[in-house]
C-alpha cells in the first residue's frame, strides 16, 4: 500500500522511519533546502 513500516529490515514508526532515513542521508550530504528571501539592494 505504499506505507513504510520498516528500515533495514527493522519495524520502526512512522517517526521512527523519518528519523532514521534522515540520518543516514545526512551522513552522505543528501538532502534539501528551501529559502525565500526578499530584500531590496540599493545601490
Amino acid at each position: 500500500k505504499g506505507d513504510c513500516v520498516a528500515v533495514n529490515g527493522k519495524k520502526l514508526s512512522p517517526l521512527a522511519v523519518m528519523r532514521v532515513l534522515n540520518k543516514l542521508g545526512g551522513k552522505h550530504g543528501v538532502g534539501r533546502v528551501d529559502m525565500v528571501e526578499n530584500r531590496f539592494v540599493g545601490m
